[in-house]
């Protein structure tokens, strides 16, 4: 795997990281009680972060298999 690759995944990791830590308080408030509207589209926000984020590690492999 070429570094450029890993560091590319590397770095898909970390900003994926940062998401989730940057809502933790989000997530907590959600433990106690059901989310308001405001916090149901903060969470679609998320999860299409987050899946952009795998996405883009898939991707890197993907290109480190070719």
């Amino acid at each position: 795997m070429s570094s450029d690759i890993k560091q590319d995944i590397l770095d898909s990791i970390a900003d994926i990281n940062d998401l989730l830590t940057s809502y933790e308080v989000l997530f907590a408030r959600l433990k106690e009680s059901d989310p308001d509207k405001i916090e149901l589209a903060a969470l679609g926000t998320i999860l299409h972060s987050f899946y952009n984020g795998i996405e883009g590690i898939f991707s890197a492999c993907l290109k480190a298999n070719r």
